[in-house]
């Protein structure tokens, strides 16, 4: 029995930050390949969570509940380009992490719609629609700075109590958590010979500006290959040079500027690709 089983149960998120740690301590003293190998053992365990505890939850208490899994997963990336894995079952791994996390709220409320399009009952199809307009109608009130409050969270709290109703019809019709299943398989299937999919990350190391990465997945790749792009310092200080306005990073100088510091690095990934 190891600490951690002594400690935790193994089904606690507890239990896995400790794998978690011990997997960086590994890669720290040396041992990246057992310390990688670890880790994706983490990984796992955290998708399995993530998706059980998805499928229960209403939309408000997903982000708080699920963010340190999130961060977790995703920290797969930087291990992975500290210790040099590319293209191989690790980098694997972490893209499918990626697109697990990527597409997580966004995608399980569009399941939500096509769970309750198909199976629910007309009052659960009412109650999506008045979801629906609850939430245009928060936006509105949110962005208007003479909103009464008292509206604004009556709205809110009919929201909460909309999406909570929903969240267990759900569960009782479906699997809402369907599109967690997506793998980097599953992409790169629906790719044609001569199109590449650049799919983007970042990270902050404690002691480096944000790096940007993207992922290259092509139709015939066993595994997906992962580049640096550029660092957050070189687009802060252009983005400063520019007042701070994004839409004026593609005319002028800022553009060519761009082209040298994004465009460059992705040209030479993109190759010979039709599509991108």
């Amino acid at each position: 029995m190891t600490l951690a089983e002594q400690f935790y149960d193994k089904a606690s998120d507890d239990y896995r930050l400790a794998y978690y740690c011990v997997a960086n301590m590994m890669a720290f003293s040396g041992d990246t390949v057992g310390g990688g190998q670890l880790l994706m053992d983490v990984e796992k365990q955290y998708r399995d969570a993530v998706t059980s505890s998805l499928r229960d939850l209403p939309s408000e208490k997903r982000q708080p509940y699920l963010q340190s899994s999130i961060d977790l997963i995703n920290n797969m990336i930087p291990f992975g380009i500290e210790a040099k894995f590319n293209e191989d079952e690790f980098t694997e791994m972490a893209y499918n992490g990626l697109l697990l996390t990527k597409g997580l709220l966004l995608a399980s409320e569009k399941s939500r719609a096509d769970i309750i399009s198909r199976y629910g009952t007309d009052a659960d199809k009412e109650q999506l629609r008045s979801l629906n307009t609850l939430q245009h109608t928060l936006t509105e009130l949110m962005a208007d700075p003479q909103a009464d409050p008292s509206r604004t969270a009556s709205v809110f709290n009919e929201i909460k109590r909309l999406d909570a109703e929903l969240a267990e019809s759900c569960a009782e019709y479906g699997n809402l958590a369907a599109f967690a299943d997506i793998t980097y398989n599953d992409v790169k299937a629906k790719l044609k010979d001569d199109e590449v999919l650049l799919d983007f990350a970042d990270f902050k190391p404690l002691s480096k500006p944000r790096q940007y990465v993207c992922f290259e997945i092509r139709r015939d790749q066993t595994h997906p290959k992962v580049h640096y792009v550029c660092n957050g310092a070189e687009l802060d200080s252009l983005l400063s040079l520019e007042g701070g306005v994004w839409s004026n990073l593609y005319t002028g100088e800022a553009a060519a500027d761009m082209a040298r510091i994004v465009g460059r690095p992705l040209a030479a990934i993109i190759g010979d690709a039709r599509t991108v």
